[in-house]
């Protein structure tokens, strides 16, 4: 009865909390060990911005070079992406060149280009958009889409030369992107529905693709990783403004007919192949033989398409656990990163923060918010998520536990976010529920760092009391949680695993001492003796 009644007083805390992140417990010792190389990256930025308000690219720092114009855009975005507020003094320096130069009436690099619509989104995303912002996003994103060449492709130039799948990924990349502050239809769409077509022709029998030039096809264009992403870029964002344009079904080859765009993407055959490709190009960097000629490029690539996509894994693999350790160890003394010497160690840098950041510039597929723009021709569409039928929580929290219990991974792994961020007593229960009917070791073990996260919202002293719950679920999601928290000023957390490392059940007692380690930098083992004199120790250390 006391467990009951401890559990239930702390999922009652839970729901007047704000909802948490959505990273599982992995995730986030994963997050707090790649943000000291962020808080590096953002540093060598920081310190490398020039007086003009640049950064250097090929040595050149002048603000009308195109490529400096697009590299200072690039890096700004990152600066923003890993927390610097857009209100800051080097962002607002960076928005003065990139502002000045998409007034030129001859700006027409398209690397550049595209990189100045994102930065025009990207610094607006916490405020209303100004007026001259907006038009200057929806001009480049017209001449976006009169610069591609009838093969669905892009070039360096626009309108067109030859064109590359390089400069077509930046192309429809910037095109999505705009098109939430214009109308659906018209130029954008014809243009994403043109690029869909073209990479639908050109993957190759292993599922991958490669650079592809138009002028230059006895040139070897080997298959590679970023180029790969490209091509299920290409394909996912049609499809994407397809949907959010209600226009007809997705048609690509073993589309299962599902009103969910991501899930009918995920079953399609061509984009299962390049999932595969994809995924021997990160076993190359596990097995030390990474063969990516750009490897940031390629960084930044996948994470956009696995976020788009919700890939949490690949096959299994962690995608984000296997590109922060590789990045990680190629970080230089200095802060940033040097890997490619063709774009220079500041796109580098940003590519790498971007990454590490798990920036997410695309947004969602199935969702748009569009308002009256210039470009293109259809309706005004303002799409909602629908309401769900049921109000009584006790029933929601129920239902997504039965659908839990026969969901396939991708979709376990949303529901069990979703028991885990949602306020409200009943979907704890559902969540401490389910851990006993998964049938899956794996399964189980996404439900307990569920469970955690949620209990994470927990103050201090009532993770404590459920450290002494019955129940071994409850002790092993407190004790968890507690580090979590890391509530190094509240000792009560630390004093209520102590007695934990005695327990029977060795996964309790093996997740007490992490977090003890955590939370006090030593190890004592399992000596609940040790411990206790260390807690001593502390208690008269920690000013009054």
């Amino acid at each position: 009865m006391r467990t009951a009644l401890v559990l239930s007083t702390a999922l009652i805390v839970l729901a007047t909390l704000a909802c948490p992140t959505s990273l599982t417990s992995q995730d986030e010792t994963l997050k707090e060990l790649v943000k000291p190389a962020i808080e590096r990256g953002v540093q060598f930025l920081r310190n490398s911005q020039t007086k003009l308000g640049t950064w250097e690219f090929g040595g050149s720092a002048d603000p009308t070079n195109k490529n400096v114009i697009g590299a200072t855009a690039l890096c700004a975005i990152a600066l923003m992406e890993s927390g610097v507020p857009s209100n800051d003094r080097q962002i607002q320096a960076a928005a003065s060149v990139v502002r000045k130069a998409v007034s030129n009436p001859n700006f027409n690099y398209n690397y550049t280009i595209c990189l100045c619509v994102l930065f025009l989104d990207r610094i607006n995303r916490d405020r209303n958009m100004t007026q001259s912002d907006k038009n200057s996003i929806l001009r480049l994103a017209n001449l976006i889409a009169k610069g591609q060449h009838s093969d669905g492709g892009w070039g360096y130039d626009l309108p067109f030369t030859y064109t590359d799948n390089s400069n077509t990924q930046f192309a429809v990349v910037a095109l999505w992107v705009a098109r939430k502050h214009g109308k659906p239809g018209g130029a954008i769409d014809a243009a994403l529905s043109l690029c869909e077509k073209k990479f639908r022709k050109s993957q190759r029998a292993d599922g991958g693709w490669g650079y592809d030039t138009t002028y230059a096809v006895s040139i070897p264009n080997p298959p590679t990783g970023s180029m790969t992403c490209a091509g299920i870029l290409g394909i996912a964002l049609h499809a994407g403004a397809a949907t959010q344009s209600q226009s007809a079904d997705f048609r690509g080859a073993g589309s299962s007919g599902s009103t969910d765009v991501v899930k009918r993407l995920d079953t399609d055959e061509q984009i299962v192949k390049a999932r595969a490709y994809i995924m021997q190009s990160l076993f190359n960097f596990i097995n030390g033989n990474p063969k990516e000629g750009h490897i940031s490029y390629f960084f930044w690539s996948l994470e956009r398409v696995a976020t788009l996509y919700r890939w949490r894994k690949i096959d299994g693999v962690d995608w984000f656990e296997v590109g922060s350790k590789f990045l990680m160890s190629k970080q230089t003394n200095n802060g940033g990163w040097s890997m490619d010497a063709h774009q220079g160690p500041f796109v580098d840098t940003a590519f790498c923060l971007l990454f590490l950041s798990k920036s997410n510039l695309l947004g969602s597929l199935q969702e748009a918010d569009f308002t009256a723009g210039s470009i293109g021709s259809g309706p005004t569409l303002n799409m909602k998520k629908a309401e769900p039928k049921k109000t009584d929580s006790k029933s929601i929290a129920k239902d997504l536990m039965d659908e839990l219990l026969k969901a396939p991974p991708p979709r376990q792994a949303e529901i069990l976010q979703q028991l885990s961020d949602t306020p409200g007593t009943d979907y704890g229960i559902a969540l401490l529920d389910a851990i006993g009917k998964l049938n899956t070791n794996t399964s189980k073990e996404l439900a307990r760092e569920a469970l955690a996260q949620r209990f994470k919202r927990m103050k201090t002293e009532t993770l404590a009391q459920n450290t002494q719950s019955d129940d071994r679920e409850v002790r092993l999601a407190a004790a968890i949680a507690i580090r979590l928290k890391d509530d190094r000023e509240n000792m009560d957390g630390a004093r209520s695993l102590i007695p934990l490392l005695a327990d029977q059940d060795v996964g309790v007692s093996a997740a007490a001492l992490e977090s003890l380690k955590v939370i006090s930098g030593q190890d004592f083992g399992k000596s609940v003796d040790r411990w206790n004199r260390w807690l001593e120790s502390a208690k008269t250390r920690k000013p009054e």
